[in-house]
C-alpha cells in the first residue's frame, strides 16, 4: 500500500458532513502529540470515526496530552465565543482550566484502569459565552484501548442537562412558594379577622385625618408657594435642580441672568440647558453630592458661560446644599451663587500689578520696606534685604535699622523721620549705612510715607531704598573732575596770558633775547589748551552718542608709524613697532591714532625710566591686536578695574601727571564704537601692557 492509499483510508474515517467532520479533516494534526491522520492507531481513528458520524454528544480525550476531539452534538455546549473552536486537538490541561480540578481525578481514575465513570446533573462550571457559567451535565466517562490493550484515551458520552436541573429547580422553589403561600393565607385570613374588627375604628380615624391631611396640604401648598416666591426674589442666584439628570426645577431671575439664559430652560436636564458646561467640572461635582449627600460651598469657582453667542469667564462663591429626608437618598439640590467675578478679576488685576511692581522695583535695584505698627518690626524686600545686608530670615526692629546709620548721619536721619511722622509728610533723604552681614558702608536713597485711619492713628509706615553708592561715586569723580579741569585749564592760561603780556611789552624790539622763548612758551601753552579743549568736545560727544566715524581701509603698521612719528619723545625713550605688517583693519584712522597716541604718551608719561616703548600687531581670534609694552613701575591691582571710568585719574602714580581723566575712557569708547575691545595687563615692578583689538578688513 502506498502512501496515497494510507491517506485515502485515514480520511474514510475522517468522513462526515458537519462542521467538526470538515474541522477535524483540516487540523493540522501534525503540529500535536498524536502527529498526521496516517500515524493514527487504528483504535483512534475507529473512535473519531464513530464520534463524529454520531448524532449523540460525544468528548474524546486520547494519549498522554488528552487531546481532545468532539462532534456537532457537542458543539452547542462550548456556547459562542468560549472555547470553540480552540478546543479542538488542544490539550485537556489547557483547555479546561477552571474544572480541571474536578474532572482529572476522574479521568485519571478510567486512563489507570478502574471502572467507567456515570454522573447525572453533575454540575461542571465551564467557560463559554464570554463568562464562567453554571452548567449541569448527565455523562459516562469510558476507556479506550489501542490495538494492543493499553490505555489509548478517555471516550466522555455526555448530555447537557442545565434547563432540566434549572427547570427542577423552579418547580421545587415554586412548591416551597407555594406552601409558604398557604401557610401565609392561614396566617392571614385570621390577622383579616382581627383587622376587620379594627377597620370601622380606623374609618373613623381616617375621616378625621383626611380633614387634617387637606389643612395640611393647603398649608404646604403655600409654604412651598413662598418658598418659591422667596427663591424668585432672593437678591442672589438659586436654582433648585431635581433628580439625577439635575432638572432645573426652580430658577429664579438672578441665576438665569448669571447663566445668560431665559426662563424657557427651567424643566430642562442642567447638561442640556448649559451645554457648555460638558467640559467644566460641575456635573462630575454634582454627581459626588448626588451620591454622598453631604452639601459643598466653593469659593471664586471658576466657570464659562455663553452669553450673548460668546464664552465669557465668571467665578463664583456657590453653595451645593442637597435635601435630605431622614435616612432616604437625597433627590434634590438646592445651587446658591453669588457672582465674585468682578471682585476676582479686581484682586487679579492688583495682584499682577503688585508682582509687576515688584519685579520692576527688583529689576531697577529699588527696595521696598515696612514697618509692622504693632511688633515695630522692619519687613523687607529682597532687593532692600540685599541692600542692608540682611537674609529673609533676619528679625530686626525699626530702632535696629536705624542703627545701621552712620553716627555722622543718624542725628538728622531721626530728625527728619520724625518731622514726617508728625507732619504727616514724606521721609526723603540720602544717608549712609553699615551694611549687617559684611560691613560695607553704602550710600542710600530712601522715601518713606506714614499712613493713619480717620481718627489718626498710625497705620503704617512704608517706603523705598535705593543703592546710590554709585551715582555718589560717579558724583565725586565729577567734582574732582571739574577741579582738575579748572586747574589743567587755568595753568596754560596763565602761562599764555604772561607770556602775552611780555610779548606786548616787547612789541618794539621783535629782537630781544626772550622773545623767540615767549612765542614758544605761548605756542605750547595753547597747545595745551587744544588738547584739553579736544577732550572736552570728544567727551561731550560721547556723552550725546554723537562721536563719528570715518572708516576706511587702513595698514596698523603705517597708522602706527605715522602716529609715533609725530610725538615728541623726551630723553632716551624710544618707540619700537614690530609685528605683522600686513594686517589691515577697517577703521576711522584719525580716531584710531588718538588712541595710540593717547596709550603711547601715557607709557611714556608714567614710566619716564622704561627706556622702550614697544607696539606689537598681531592676529588673535579673527581680529587685530595691538599691543603698548612699557617697562615702567605698574599699575596697582586695586586701580585697574577703574581705568577707563571717565573723570578717573591714577593719581597715586609716582609719575607728575596732567590732564582730565578722560583719555583712557574716550579710548575705549572709540574702540567700542569700531566693535573692538580695550583692556591693560600690569603687575607693580613689572610694567604695564594696555592693548585694543580692531575687526580685520
Amino acid at each position: 500500500m502506498n502512501l496515497t492509499d494510507i491517506n485515502n483510508a485515514c480520511h474514510r474515517y475522517l468522513r462526515g458532513s458537519g462542521e467538526m467532520a470538515k474541522l477535524t479533516r483540516e487540523f493540522d494534526w501534525s503540529q500535536t502529540a498524536l502527529g498526521s491522520p496516517e500515524n493514527w492507531s487504528q483504535s483512534l481513528l475507529t473512535t473519531v470515526n464513530i464520534i463524529l458520524n454520531s448524532k449523540f454528544p460525544m468528548f474524546l480525550w486520547w494519549g498522554d496530552d488528552l487531546i481532545q476531539f468532539y462532534n456537532d452534538a457537542y458543539r452547542p455546549s462550548l456556547g459562542n465565543n468560549g472555547k470553540h473552536p480552540d478546543a479542538l486537538g488542544q490539550r485537556g490541561e489547557e483547555c479546561w482550566p477552571e474544572i480541571w480540578p474536578v474532572i482529572k481525578p476522574l479521568i485519571d481514575q478510567v486512563m489507570s484502569g478502574g471502572e467507567s465513570t456515570w454522573s447525572e446533573d453533575q454540575l461542571i462550571p465551564i467557560y463559554r459565552n464570554n463568562r464562567l457559567e453554571e452548567v449541569y451535565w448527565t455523562f459516562s466517562y469510558s476507556k479506550i484501548n489501542d490495538e494492543c490493550g493499553k490505555q489509548g484515551g478517555v471516550l466522555v458520552i455526555c448530555s447537557e442537562t442545565t434547563k432540566k436541573v434549572n427547570t427542577v429547580q423552579q418547580i421545587e422553589e415554586s412548591y416551597k412558594e407555594q406552601h409558604a403561600l398557604n401557610i401565609q393565607l392561614i396566617v392571614t385570613n385570621n390577622e383579616l379577622s382581627a383587622a376587620n374588627d379594627t377597620l370601622a375604628r380606623i374609618n373613623q380615624e381616617l375621616a378625621l385625618s383626611q380633614e387634617s391631611l387637606r389643612k395640611t396640604v393647603s398649608e404646604l401648598i403655600e409654604s412651598e408657594n413662598r418658598f418659591r416666591t422667596l427663591v424668585r426674589q432672593a437678591p442672589v442666584a438659586i436654582s433648585v435642580l431635581k433628580g439625577s439628570e439635575y432638572i432645573i426645577e426652580t430658577a429664579n431671575d438672578k441665576i438665569l441672568e448669571v447663566w445668560g439664559k431665559s426662563a424657557g430652560i427651567i424643566g430642562k436636564p442642567l447638561e442640556l440647558a448649559l451645554p457648555e458646561i460638558k467640559d467644566q467640572p460641575f456635573v462630575q461635582l454634582l454627581n459626588t453630592i448626588y451620591t454622598s449627600g453631604k452639601p459643598y460651598q466653593g469659593k471664586e469657582i471658576k466657570a464659562t458661560l455663553i452669553h450673548n453667542g460668546e464664552p465669557k469667564e465668571f467665578y463664583f462663591n456657590v453653595v451645593y446644599q442637597p435635601l435630605q429626608y431622614q435616612n432616604e437618598a437625597s433627590n434634590i439640590i438646592i445651587l446658591v451663587a453669588v457672582d465674585v467675578t468682578e471682585q476676582v478679576l479686581g484682586r487679579m488685576s492688583l495682584e499682577k500689578a503688585t508682582d509687576m511692581l515688584k519685579m520692576s522695583l527688583n529689576s531697577s535695584g529699588i527696595g521696598s520696606w515696612n514697618v509692622d505698627i504693632t511688633t515695630d518690626i522692619m519687613l523687607f524686600s529682597e532687593e532692600a534685604q540685599r541692600i542692608y545686608g540682611v537674609s529673609a530670615e533676619t528679625i530686626l526692629t525699626f530702632q535696629e535699622v536705624t542703627e545701621m546709620t552712620l553716627q555722622d548721619d543718624r542725628a538728622r536721619i531721626m530728625m527728619a523721620i520724625n518731622r514726617a511722622l508728625n507732619e504727616k509728610g514724606t521721609f526723603n533723604e540720602e544717608y549712609q549705612i553699615k551694611r549687617l552681614n559684611d560691613g560695607a558702608v553704602r550710600w542710600v536713597k530712601t522715601i518713606g510715607k506714614a499712613y493713619y485711619d480717620e481718627q489718626g492713628t498710625l497705620l503704617t509706615f512704608l517706603g523705598t531704598i535705593y543703592d546710590v553708592t554709585d551715582r555718589k561715586k560717579q558724583d565725586q569723580r565729577k567734582d574732582d573732575f571739574i577741579n582738575i579741569a579748572s586747574h589743567e585749564l587755568r595753568t596754560p592760561i596763565t602761562s599764555l596770558k604772561m607770556s602775552l603780556q611780555l610779548l606786548d611789552r616787547m612789541k618794539d624790539n621783535p629782537s630781544h633775547d626772550m622773545f623767540p622763548r615767549l612765542i614758544k612758551q605761548s605756542r605750547n601753552s595753547v597747545q595745551k589748551i587744544s588738547v584739553l579743549v579736544e577732550d572736552l568736545l570728544d567727551f561731550g560727544r560721547l556723552q550725546e552718542g554723537k562721536l563719528e566715524l570715518n572708516k576706511s581701509s587702513v595698514t596698523l603698521f603705517e597708522l602706527l608709524s605715522n602716529c609715533c612719528n609725530s610725538i615728541t619723545i623726551e630723553g632716551k625713550q624710544q618707540v619700537i613697532i614690530f609685528g605683522d605688517k600686513r594686517i589691515k583693519v577697517y577703521a576711522d584712522e584719525r580716531r584710531i591714532d588718538e588712541v595710540v597716541t593717547n596709550l603711547v604718551n601715557n607709557a611714556i608719561k608714567y614710566a619716564p625710566a622704561s627706556k622702550h616703548i614697544l607696539l606689537t600687531i598681531e592676529r588673535e581670534n579673527g581680529q587685530a591686536k595691538v599691543c603698548v609694552l612699557d617697562a615702567g613701575p605698574g599699575i596697582p591691582a586695586d586701580k585697574i578695574p577703574y581705568l577707563f571710568d571717565r573723570y578717573y585719574q591714577a593719581n597715586n602714580f609716582k609719575s607728575k601727571s596732567s590732564g582730565l581723566g578722560l583719555g583712557l575712557y574716550i579710548s575705549a569708547e572709540i574702540i567700542k564704537s569700531h566693535g573692538g575691545e580695550i583692556g591693560v595687563k600690569s603687575e607693580l615692578g613689572k610694567g604695564s601692557t594696555f592693548w585694543f583689538t580692531l575687526p580685520l578688513k
